[in-house]
């Protein structure tokens, strides 16, 4: 198996493919410039969602790119919380705080309207994701979008436009992890890089080669040999995914980065506080937008819980279990070590 970025990779992407301008205006450079000067923090709605959309795929591409075939051996990245498989963990790791920011970036508005901006802004973003093939960032977006403490704010999502509630649908549909992930894979057969597919998919299809193909088997005359067809099998799902290691050809511009570095950071501190993301987004959703009980409705290991009085329990958060947790549950081990 060749390395990323090798002869492959350049034969998808010249040298010579024209790189688009940046779209950040001059009050933009300057709200960064300002920032950094030690002014207010520029929020996720004051830049264009293309641009959002390029620096994110510009920074996930270049760990996507890292990751080595040895990283995807023999579920490596699962086992000593991934220190052998540095740049998976890097990624998946992206992926998740990608999330855990869309949801962060909702909540801490008291008003609705200003929830709803922030949700319209996200669905842009990921549809300009979409439109580039960055199919990884599109997973983490929309499922942040349908989070229990995003998904339950009505009265916000009542001031989102249909038509943008309409377009959402469509993206989630496109990486809906429901049979196997049908709907991406089909999407993924004949693409051409540049491409940045969702990883776990990867990750999971791996998983079920290894768990389910013992590494040696008995010949018919009783002889016990090496299961070639576990080791082609692996060789090719990360044949395929090295298929996409080659870069965009997009601007990384460094104060948007360091913009987007310092959001990352912020999430990053959060986690490791020792809080727990969902329940505090849950928790925050219900101060936001009081509502009753609802009769439990499990999903997945957890759901609605209704405490003795029938009154809402502000003090125990149960947030159901998101898309992000299901797609992202073969490579959760690293994450959470």
């Amino acid at each position: 198996m060749a390395k990323a970025g090798g002869a492959s990779a350049a034969h998808f992407v010249s040298a010579d493919t024209p790189v688009p301008a940046p779209i950040l205006s001059r009050s933009q450079a300057n709200a960064l410039a300002n920032w950094k000067m030690g002014g207010p923090l520029p929020f996720i709605a004051d830049f264009d969602p293309l641009e959002i959309a390029r620096q994110l795929t510009v920074k996930q591409m270049v760990l996507f790119c890292s990751i080595t075939p040895e990283e995807l051996l023999e579920l490596r990245w699962t086992k000593l919380g991934g220190a052998h498989t540095p740049n998976v963990k890097a990624m998946t790791a992206f992926t998740t705080r990608l999330t855990n920011l869309v949801v962060d970036s909702i909540l801490p508005y008291d008003e609705f309207k200003e929830r709803a901006v922030a949700i319209k802004q996200w669905i842009k973003i990921a549809s300009q994701c979409s439109s580039f093939n960055n199919f990884d960032a599109l997973m983490a977006i929309t499922c942040a979008l349908t989070n229990t403490s995003v998904k339950l704010l009505k009265m916000t999502w009542d001031a989102v436009p249909a038509k943008r509630k309409e377009v959402l649908n469509s993206l989630q549909a496109t990486v809906n992890f429901n049979q196997n992930f049908k709907v991406l894979r089909a999407q993924l057969h004949d693409q051409a890089p540049p491409c940045l597919p969702f990883l776990g998919m990867f990750l999971t299809d791996l998983t079920f080669v290894d768990v389910g193909n013992p590494a040696t088997k008995t010949s018919d005359t009783g002889l016990t040999v090496i299961n070639y067809d576990k080791h082609t099998r692996t060789a090719k799902i990360i044949g395929e995914l090295q298929r996409f290691q080659a870069l965009y050809r997009l601007a990384e511009l460094p104060d948007f980065q360091d913009w987007l570095a310092t959001q990352f950071y912020r999430v990053r501190e959060k986690e490791q506080a020792g809080s727990n993301a969902q329940a505090t987004h849950y928790r925050k959703s219900l101060l936001l937008e009081p509502r009753e009980m609802r009769t439990p409705v499990r999903s997945g290991m957890f759901g609605w819980m209704r405490s003795n009085t029938g009154k809402q329990d502000m003090s125990v958060p149960i947030p159901s279990t998101t898309c992000i947790d299901r797609a992202l549950f073969y490579y959760l081990p690293i994450l959470i070590q």
